[in-house]
C-alpha cells in the first residue's frame, strides 16, 4: 500500500462496511533491523501514514 493512498483506502474500506474501529498497523522496512510499526484504528489510517512520511 502506498502511504499516499492511505486516506483513500481508509474512506473506501469504511464506505464498504469495514468497522471504523478496526485495528490497523503500518509496517516500514519489515523484517529488517530498521523495522518500524505504527498502530491505530482504521479511522486514523490517513493520519498514521502522514506521521510515517513526516519521520522519513
Amino acid at each position: 500500500m502506498g502511504l499516499n493512498q492511505a486516506a483513500t483506502i481508509q474512506e473506501k474500506l469504511i464506505a464498504f462496511g469495514m468497522q471504523a474501529d478496526m485495528p490497523v498497523a503500518l509496517v516500514e522496512n519489515g523484517t529488517s533491523v530498521k523495522q518500524r510499526v505504527v498502530h491505530g484504528v482504521l479511522t486514523q489510517l490517513g493520519e498514521l501514514a502522514q506521521q510515517v512520511e513526516a519521520r522519513r
